[in-house]
């Protein structure tokens, strides 16, 4: 399994309300397919923790869709195989009353995908209810 460490240019999601998300996300996936993402952003929701309990409140994921332009073409959460349980389903990322987040967040098992996989996929992260606010592209 390819190893190695993908990165995201965050920014607005399409047709999003939200108009301040930005920064960059780092993605290292080991040669054991584990998944450990760095966040450095602003303007994400107020005070997430890993404790949110709304269906992708609080959520960064690897999504299906490969741009982050056309939100139709961005599709859902992206793993194999596919009749496995979603592995991003607790996901969720910590950030404090203004928004901002510089954390590290480990996902042991990873996404079914290694390094090349996981490239030129969207990465987006949900505000505390769910929806959808930021997008970027792993590269």
């Amino acid at each position: 399994m390819k190893a190695g460490t993908l990165q995201a240019t965050m920014g607005i999601y399409p047709a999003s309300s939200n108009p301040s998300p930005r920064g960059i996300v780092q993605v290292m996936i080991d040669t054991f397919g584990n998944i450990k993402i760095y966040m450095n952003t602003m303007g994400m929701a107020l005070s997430c923790t890993s404790t949110n309990t709304a269906l992708n409140g609080c959520g960064v994921h690897i999504h299906v869709g490969t741009v982050c332009n056309d939100n139709t073409l961005i599709g859902g959460h992206y793993w194999t195989p596919a009749t496995a349980t979603d592995p991003w389903i607790n996901i969720r990322y910590p950030s404090d009353t203004q928004g901002t987040t510089n954390a590290n967040i480990n996902m042991n098992g990873g996404n079914g995908y290694d390094y090349n996989g996981n490239k030129g996929h969207a990465l987006v992260i949900h505000d505390a209810g769910g929806t959808r606010i930021s997008c970027g592209i792993l590269y």
